[in-house]
């Protein structure tokens, strides 16, 4: 609730700072992410897929 009442009245790092996330600029920040998406398309079977 803390970054969206200060919404507007600070920037983007600010914010993230102020939540205590990491910063999606930081090299490596999104890579557990891009692993995850990786995986999850890497299990679609895209035979399956209604064409």
């Amino acid at each position: 609730m803390t970054m969206a009442k200060a919404g507007g009245s600070k920037t983007l790092l600010e914010l993230i700072k102020l939540g205590h996330l990491r910063s999606p600029f930081e090299p490596g920040a999104l890579d557990s992410t891009l692993t995850a998406i990786s995986e999850a398309l890497d299990a679609v079977d895209d035979q399956a897929i209604d064409r």
